[in-house]
């Protein structure tokens, strides 16, 4: 295998549609978290042009998908209820994709 295959392939790890190299086509998602900080649950919300299914990541501070969640979202506002009951405090990064459009949100557990 190529060096470059390999990084590849490593840096997608198990769940490529979250992790990846930032592509120009994506359109940005403005997202927002609340309450943030979080001790256990938290509404996060956005807006979507058209009714898509979209995946969820949560990610540690060393990039580590240590969550996911999909869901089916309509055109316009909506809100997805994140549980991250079972995680440590800490800091994580909420990465939210439909393939076509992406937004990221930082947020610290307590």
């Amino acid at each position: 295998m190529l060096p470059g295959l390999f990084w590849i392939n490593w840096f997608r790890g198990p769940c490529p549609e979250l992790v990846g190299v930032s592509s120009p086509h994506l359109q940005p998602l403005n997202l927002s978290l609340l309450p943030n900080p979080i001790t256990t649950c938290a509404d996060l919300r956005f807006s979507m042009e058209y009714f898509s299914t979209v995946r969820l990541g949560v990610f540690n501070t060393l990039g580590e998908l240590v969550q996911t969640q999909s869901a089916s979202v309509a055109a316009g506002e909506n809100t997805i209820d994140l549980n991250l009951n079972g995680l440590p405090p800490g800091a994580y990064i909420v990465r939210l994709t439909d393939g076509k459009s992406v937004g990221s949100v930082k947020l610290i557990k307590q």
